[in-house]
């Protein structure tokens, strides 16, 4: 390594390259035309290159690298001087040309001495510490985008999954209006019908009781045959008898659609408080059970009171079709 007198004679030649007037020492009255300042762009280049050594531990370089620099800014030096001491004596203008080309000429040697070097000195003076220190940040930065990133992730996937849950909300509570709709448009229609049914059956009744009065005063000829009694009282008996089946059977579809207009009405009814339990729910356990219940409520029909005994549902079919759900939302 450098030791402590060439470190001190090398900062002396800087400092005094540094402090070099490039106006006064390349151009003065006497000379007039006779002067150097096509070397002005030369010597501000030397004197670029040579002033940041004064910042730099130039005590790292090598004895014979920091001695060939000594020795190329001593060089420099001694031809500033003699530039600042060149007068219009004889042969000046051959004098002049060969000291323009002689600083031209540092430009190139100095650069080639002080280049190799004065990367490693500048990185070594702060410039690694720098950059360590730009990497550490940008590190830092990109930690902090990542962390922000996942962040906005989590942020996302709660907000689709929020999302998804209002979406289905929203599509069951369509859903349910819509069946609860058909429901009940159904049971509307069925109540249309039922009237018509009703009125029929009046209708066929009135004409049983018209038909049956009147075959009571239709008087039977005293001296009738046995051949016609029999025939008479038989149209008798088929006129009322199918007047009669025909009111029965009249009765008896009136009250299979007052049937099924309570059925449809009383799903209509289901459907329509099913949204307002589930949204009372607290957790999935409840829902469920909340489904399985309004399933059962719709499907295992209870007795309607227009059929009879005989003819009302037991509610198995529809236990049966609860219990198919359970199994298909189970996975079994």
């Amino acid at each position: 390594m450098a030791n402590e007198a060439q470190v001190t004679e090398l900062q002396e030649y800087v400092a005094e390259i540094s402090k070099i007037d490039v106006a006064g020492t390349l151009a003065k009255a006497d000379w007039d035309s006779m002067n150097f300042n096509d070397c002005a762009d030369d010597l501000r280049t030397i004197i670029s290159m040579v002033k940041p050594l004064g910042s730099l531990p130039v005590r790292l370089l090598p004895n014979r690298h920091i001695g060939e620099i000594i020795g190329k800014l001593k060089s420099f030096t001694g031809i500033v001087k003699q530039i600042e001491a060149f007068t219009l004596a004889d042969n000046a203008s051959s004098n002049r040309e060969s000291l323009a080309a002689q600083l031209k000429g540092q430009v190139e040697q100095i650069y080639s001495v002080l280049a190799p070097h004065a990367a490693y000195l500048a990185l070594y003076a702060g410039d690694m510490d720098r950059t360590i220190q730009s990497l550490e940040e940008l590190r830092t930065r990109t930690s902090d985008e990542v962390e922000e990133f996942k962040l906005n992730l989590s942020k996302s996937k709660e907000e689709i999954g929020s999302i998804l849950i209002r979406a289905r909300e929203a599509a069951g509570a369509a859903g349910v209006g819509a069946f609860s709709s058909d429901f009940e448009e159904t049971a509307n229609e069925q109540d249309k019908e039922a009237k018509l049914w009703l009125g029929a059956a009046a209708a066929l009744g009135t004409a049983s009781i018209v038909a049956a009065v009147a075959s009571y005063f239709l008087p039977i000829a005293a001296d009738a045959t046995a051949a016609q009694i029999v025939q008479l009282t038989t149209s008798k008996i088929v006129v009322l008898g199918l007047l009669l089946s025909t009111t029965y059977w009249s009765g008896r579809q009136f009250r299979a659609l007052r049937h099924q207009i309570s059925v449809n009405r009383h799903r209509a009814n289901s459907l329509k408080t099913f949204q307002a339990f589930v949204k009372a729910a607290a957790d999935d356990g409840t829902r469920d059970a909340v489904l399985m219940e309004t399933t059962r409520s719709i499907f295992a029909i209870t007795s309607s009171g227009y059929l009879g005994n005989q003819g009302e549902p037991s509610g198995q079919d529809g236990l049966k079709i609860v219990e198919m759900i359970r199994g298909a939302s189970s996975g079994e």
